[in-house]
């Protein structure tokens, strides 16, 4: 092969490579479409309660990436799903309360064009104005967006877990949390029941923290309805040390809680709360 021909034969193969691992490109003729926003779950809500929406859609080729669902919420509730990384209190979930969905996080997708996207019922700092309605923004895997405003009314009943403004805060009452149903030398593949709610009623998460000591592949999880929810199942996969963390909502009603367990309380490094727990899988 001529010198020449050899350069033209090299150039011709880049491209058809580039053609095979070039990344997917946005299809402008068919992009994504908010088409229509469905409360599954029924109200009225109590704090804790799951609620679900079905999100309809259309486009979006080669498939959705993320849906967003903001501004659900009323005069002194909102829809939580997962944590604030500097607090778990009324003012901040205010600020942060977006619901979503995401094709890498979800166990199962739906294939009839709509996903569900579900949070749970958290008490917030009171306001004066309710929302009147919810934005929903879509993306694909191309970063293709589509977004529609939906009229929306959150009907939920009514907590006192915090004082309006103006009102004098009442000295907090005394709150518990019981996980004595888990044994403190568990065997492998059981699960046990996390709960939602303290005793008083405050909303619970809890997670299975990632560090040094305690490598990303845990020997145990905490299975969920959906990513982000309060309570779980905590299940023991393999030999070893499960370190399990609680992160109570702070309210103005009830004062940090105590717990009741089967294994001592540890000083948790992000809290500085005790409210770590070590298990020791047999």
């Amino acid at each position: 092969m001529r010198p020449r021909e050899s350069k033209t034969f090299f150039i011709l193969t880049i491209l058809v490579l580039g053609f095979f691992v070039s990344p997917t490109y946005a299809d402008n003729a068919n992009p994504p479409m908010v088409k229509s926003l469905e409360e599954v779950t029924t109200g009225p809500y109590y704090v804790g309660d799951i609620i679900t929406f079905r999100v309809t859609y259309e486009g979006g080729n080669p498939g959705i990436k993320s849906i967003k669902i903001g501004g659900v919420n009323n005069s002194q509730t909102c829809v939580g799903q997962g944590i604030p990384a500097d607090n778990f209190d009324g003012q901040t979930l205010r600020r942060l309360q977006t619901l979503e969905w995401s094709n890498k996080s979800v166990v199962k997708k739906n294939s009839n064009n709509y996903e569900l996207v579900s949070g749970f019922i958290v008490p917030c700092r009171k306001v004066s104005n309710s929302s009147t309605g919810v934005n929903v923004l879509i993306e694909d895997e191309t970063g293709l967006q589509n977004s529609k405003f939906f009229s929306y009314t959150l009907n939920t009943i009514s907590d006192d877990l915090f004082t309006p403004v103006g009102e004098i805060k009442p000295t907090k009452k005394a709150d518990k949390i019981s996980i004595k149903n888990i044994p403190k030398n568990p065997k492998k593949n059981v699960v046990y029941k996390l709960p939602r709610l303290t005793q008083g009623g405050v909303p619970v998460f809890w997670f299975v923290p990632t560090g040094q000591n305690n490598p990303k592949e845990s020997v145990c999880s905490i299975e969920r309805p959906f990513e982000g929810d309060l309570g779980g199942s905590l299940k023991f996969k393999k030999s070893g040390n499960c370190i399990l963390n609680a992160w109570p909502q702070l309210t103005d009603k009830f004062a940090y809680p105590t717990y009741s367990a089967q294994t001592p309380l540890k000083i948790d490094e992000r809290s500085g709360e005790k409210n770590s727990f070590v298990y020791k899988i047999k």
